[in-house]
């Protein structure tokens, strides 16, 4: 590439990108078929800190009957209700 174009493409974080069995590789994330997933939640966010305090989750999910506007017409809402436990 550097030959032809007289640069390189390089990763956003500017790594080379590397060639493997499976294609071009970003060493970082891997390849197309491939990828290389990061750890999550990440260690010290936000969401980490609240999936740390959590002690218990619970959803509900209902579809209720709303009054019909005429024969046939079956309408239903959607309602869903979640409650969570911090510790």
């Amino acid at each position: 590439m550097r030959n032809y174009f007289g640069s390189s493409a390089r990763t956003p974080e500017g790594k080379s990108y590397g060639f493997g069995p499976d294609g071009v590789r970003d060493p970082l994330r891997g390849s197309a078929s491939s990828p290389v997933w990061p750890v999550i939640p990440v260690p010290g966010s936000p969401v980490a800190n609240v999936v740390d305090r959590l002690e218990s989750l619970r959803s509900e999910v209902s579809f209720d009957p709303e009054p019909s506007a005429g024969p046939g017409n079956a309408l239903r809402s959607l309602r869903v209700r979640l409650t969570l436990s911090l510790r």
